[in-house]
């Protein structure tokens, strides 16, 4: 994504890179969200696979995944 396509002052999609071009995407919503699950150690082994839950990671102690 390289910006934010705006109607009236609201966000009415997204602009995004592709191989080719810059193309625009519009759309009913746009959910803008950060974070992760690094700070879990049973996450990590579930998603990134094995020995990850024993990783020192550094950042955040607060990106344990929950919604």
């Amino acid at each position: 994504m390289v910006g934010f396509l705006t109607q009236d002052g609201a966000v009415s999609g997204i602009k995004v890179r592709t191989r080719n071009a810059v193309e625009d995407i519009a759309a009913k919503a746009v959910i803008l969200a950060s974070g992760g699950f690094e700070a879990d150690p049973l996450m990590r082994a579930e998603y990134l696979g094995p020995h990850w839950e024993q990783v020192v990671v550094r950042g955040t102690r607060f990106n344990t995944g929950e919604t």
